[in-house]
């Protein structure tokens, strides 16, 4: 029998996992962001602003500049620097997969640290290291 402690962990961590899994965009969003960055030799800074296009094709610095005028002060244009238009999915499959991987990874490090003292295999671990 788990403490109830280990199984109201476990059923939060559950919940979190499905409540991410079942995250849908809203209808008419696009997945897709237009960031623009002022980058020199040596460095690339995100500049403010960001804005949703429909397609990648539509992520250029031109569009990046009708839309934020007041923000073009911030990179200042010269010899090696330049402004750089990158375009984001956010409903990517490996950005997603890293995240539930992680709070899966962390997730279950949390029940095993609440549940190593009722783990028979691990009795000598606990002894040995966690003997407070």
């Amino acid at each position: 029998m788990m403490p109830a402690t280990t199984t109201t962990t476990m059923l939060l961590t559950i919940s979190l996992l499905v409540s991410l899994a079942t995250i849908s965009q809203a209808e008419g969003s696009s997945a897709l962001v237009c960031v623009c960055r002022c980058c020199s030799p040596w460095d690339c800074k995100p500049m403010k602003g960001t804005y949703q296009i429909s397609s990648c094709a539509e992520c250029t610095t031109d569009q990046w500049k009708k839309s934020f005028p007041d923000e073009l002060d911030q990179c200042v244009v010269s010899e090696g620097t330049f402004l750089k238009a990158e375009c984001y999915n956010r409903n990517a499959f490996f950005p997603k997969l890293t995240c539930f991987v992680l709070i899966g990874l962390v997730s279950g490090l949390i029940v095993l640290g609440i549940a190593k003292t009722h783990i028979p295999a691990l009795a000598a671990y606990t002894a040995k290291y966690f003997n407070y």
